[in-house]
């Protein structure tokens, strides 16, 4: 076990999704927020977090978004000297590189999310890397007590997915994006509410029952169906994701190395009005763009016990817009895209935060 009575200290971002934030705490840990390193990147430092550690803390769990985690070395041996874990989130950067080999490699363990909209959907679940046997075992043990996945629990999810195919379709989303156009502009709360990934955040101080599952034939075959095309799919987001930095230049050339997810591209305003702006500059073009990405956890009431002072977090949260890379994305609308933004931000110097 990584979490213990002794050692249940979890240092994470509070840029997350609000059920990381649970798993920590329905393990018997105490998540501690520690802020991103500036209101551009990401990445918690190590210097941070290594001021950050005491003799409670169990482990660190680093977040692989658009761009993997760039001081894995650095945060490898801290923790080492320290005796302390290193789990990563690998939710959103399945099949990606970390120097040199598959992302999760070089850490204690690694979670994959192989949820609806992931690169890899089995409609509910994921996976697990642990690397010391000793805690494999427990896991494996643990698994063996659970149920497998009905069909009829993901009833859910395939309605979902249909329903989710149906409104990006040709047909319907123009309509569908008329409407969340109107929930912008008119800041209709529950249509702006329901474009996010997350909208109602809750705490679990236990399990629940319904995430006690094995997989089923179905998930499996999923999965090994959509496999050969990670690679594929990932350089289609790789090719989109630099269209967009040849039009805007936010990232270096160490930023466009092929190894990330791209996942998306993000664009982090100085300030919520000139990101509003932004987006109903673009919506008026007819594009559409993501008003959301991920919460700050560490101001959510829900989790007010654990809240701490992460500003840069807060501001990336609420300041940043995130263009499109997936791959089904036509490369001639990305192309318009970049250069519809390229345009406002030449109207509108100073505007994003380089």
């Amino acid at each position: 076990q990584i979490i213990t009575p002794e050692k249940n200290e979890v240092i994470l971002s509070p840029f997350t999704i609000f059920d990381v934030v649970n798993m920590v705490i329905s393990s018997g840990g105490k998540p501690v927020f520690l802020d991103i390193e500036s209101k551009k990147s990401l990445n918690l430092e190590p210097k941070r977090i290594q001021e950050s550690i005491t003799r409670n803390t169990s482990c660190i769990l680093i977040t692989n978004y658009h761009l993997n985690y760039k001081y894995l070395d650095e945060l490898l041996t801290i923790c080492k000297e320290n005796d302390v874990k290193v789990i990563e989130d690998c939710a959103i950067s399945f099949g990606t590189k970390s120097r040199g080999q598959h992302v999760g490699y070089y850490s204690d363990a690694c979670i994959f999310s192989f949820s609806l909209f992931k690169f890899i959907s089995t409609y509910y679940g994921g996976g697990l890397y642990v690397k010391d046997p000793m805690i494999r075992s427990k896991v494996v043990n643990q698994l063996k007590l659970y149920k497998i996945m009905s069909l009829k629990e993901m009833f859910g999810n395939f309605r979902t997915g249909i329903k989710m195919s149906l409104i990006t379709s040709k047909l319907l989303f123009p309509v569908i994006f008329r409407l969340f156009r109107l929930g912008f502009h008119k800041n209709i709360t529950f249509i702006r509410r329901n474009a996010k990934n997350d909208p109602y955040p809750v705490i679990r101080k236990e399990l629940p029952e319904h995430y006690k599952r094995k997989v089923n034939i179905f998930q499996i075959k999923e999965f090994n169906r959509q496999l050969k095309n990670i690679s594929k799919y990932q350089l289609k987001r790789a090719k989109h994701f630099r269209i967009y930095n040849r039009a805007l230049g936010i990232y270096n050339n160490v930023d466009c190395d092929l190894s990330n997810s791209y996942l998306n591209y993000p664009i982090v305003f100085r300030t919520f009005e000139k990101k509003y702006n932004f987006i109903s500059y673009l919506m008026k073009k007819g594009f559409d763009v993501g008003e959301y990405y991920y919460r700050s956890c560490n101001v959510e009431s829900c989790f007010v016990e654990f809240k701490s002072y992460c500003p840069n977090s807060e501001h990336y949260s609420r300041c940043v817009v995130t263009l499109p890379t997936h791959y089904v994305v036509d490369e001639k609308y990305v192309n318009k895209l970049a250069k519809c933004a390229l345009d406002f931000l030449y109207k509108n110097p100073s505007s994003i935060i380089q």
